[in-house]
């Protein structure tokens, strides 16, 4: 198989691999279980499947800080499925971080207002659970943890440790991974670009059109929203899962435009789309500056309303000038009203990861551990493993829920929305 990057990272903005190019295996998961998320908290200690406890401040308040164990379900439905249950508003529920989906993940939280004892009588399901809730007298925050242990078991039929020694040796290009903009559904940044140049109503619409192929009444869906029948596509969703096409499809049905229907909006989803749109460009620009150089600098800029151009290295600069007029963006773009201050403001990000505390077990499927450092994502060392068979791994997590190539049909899914909104490397300008 060629080793060029493929459909999807193109879509993502990944063009370079940090290790050689002619090594590589071909592997699957059989499973959801066979991609592991372990949170590191900032002690050094690990939140495990084994032992998901936490430490106790002994400081107690009105703060109940648990483990939440989930499996394949999104951080944001976690949020939603938490305060349903306890009856309390989703702004009191916070999370560590954003995990994986398509995983079992292990990660801290806390709820204000709610005794542990009420945590414990509730009737979690498998799928979700909190353990060990305690007392504690302040609320967590994001990125309060130093990292996560990924343990991740791979069917293949090449032992691994030829690009596992490479990838141990090498840094490796820390582009944002795939979930950032979404697998099944890989258009968050298409929407977050249109958001920020002032286009909310297109911006909504594609996150409306670009429906996973795999929605059994997509075709009728999409006919209702092309003719503006928004109540009828709105019939068309199914109670569970399309939680905002659900809030989007129910604003655009009573009437609202433009920044009514953004004021409507939840801001964990404009968040989203806006930080993969800064994501996506960051992943441009690290590619760039990689193909066009052997060395690259510890952190390049995570564009936002606040970076200063003047304070970049010329280099850096003109390539990023380079990609923002293609992209027919400015800096000032990123300031919206309607979100936050610390949404879109910028900052900086490593360039590279290094792989920590690397464990690789032939005898169980080829079973490999490692540490990474918050932010980092599991999937981009797994990309430099299979390099461009990285879609059929990451799609092979839930091939058995279809009973149809699922690789060719996304590939054509894929294909049809690179060809739509991409000119060439950047997204069109849709000036």
């Amino acid at each position: 198989m060629s080793n060029d990057v493929c459909i999807l990272d193109r879509i993502c903005g990944i063009y370079s691999y940090s290790t050689s190019p002619e090594i590589y295996v071909d592997a699957f998961f059989n499973s959801i279980d066979d991609f592991v998320v372990e949170e590191i908290d900032k002690y050094g200690d690990i939140i495990s499947l084994d032992n998901p406890t936490i430490k106790d401040s002994g400081y107690p308040g009105l703060f109940t800080h648990f483990v939440l164990i989930k499996r394949n379900i999104d951080t944001f439905t976690a949020i939603r499925i938490i305060s349903n249950k306890l009856g309390i508003p989703r702004k009191w529920v916070f999370l560590s971080g954003l995990k994986d989906r398509e995983a079992v993940t292990v990660q801290r939280g806390c709820v204000f207002g709610v005794d542990p004892d009420e945590i414990n009588k509730i009737k979690w399901s498998p799928k979700l659970y909190l353990k060990s809730p305690i007392r504690e007298l302040r609320r967590l925050g994001i990125g309060q943890h130093l990292g996560n242990r990924f343990t991740i078991r791979l069917s293949c039929n090449q032992s691994l440790e030829i690009i596992l020694d490479e990838i141990q040796r090498r840094p490796i290009l820390n582009f944002f991974g795939y979930q950032r903009f979404g697998i099944w559904k890989p258009i968050s940044h298409i929407s977050g670009k249109l958001l920020i140049q002032g286009k909310y109503f297109d911006s909504l619409l594609i996150f409306l059109l670009e429906s996973t192929p795999f929605f059994p009444n997509r075709k009728l869906f999409l006919e209702y929203v092309n003719n503006n029948q928004y109540k009828e596509a709105l019939g068309l969703l199914p109670r569970k899962g399309f939680y905002y096409e659900r809030i989007i499809l129910r604003n655009i049905a009573r009437g609202y435009a433009g920044e009514k229907i953004i004021a409507r909006i939840p801001r964990d989803f404009l968040r989203i789309i806006v930080e993969s749109y800064q994501s996506f460009v960051f992943n441009l620009l690290l590619s760039s500056i990689h193909q066009e150089n052997e060395s690259i600098p510890e952190k390049l800029p995570l564009i936002g309303y606040s970076t200063d151009p003047s304070r970049l290295d010329s280099e850096i600069r003109n390539t990023l000038s380079e990609i923002l007029s293609s992209e027919n963006i400015t800096y000032t773009n990123f300031r919206k009203k309607f979100l936050p201050k610390y949404v879109a403001r910028g900052g900086w990000r490593a360039s590279n990861i290094h792989i920590d505390k690397l464990e690789y077990n032939q005898n169980t499927r080829h079973t490999i551990r490692f540490y990474l450092p918050k932010g980092c994502f599991a999937t981009i060392i797994l990309r430099e493993i299979v390099k461009s068979n990285i879609l059929r791994l990451l799609l092979s997590r839930k091939i058995g829920l279809y009973r149809v190539n699922v690789y060719e049909r996304m590939v054509s899914f894929y294909s049809d929305i690179y060809a739509r909104y991409f000119d060439d490397r950047n997204l069109k300008s849709f000036a």
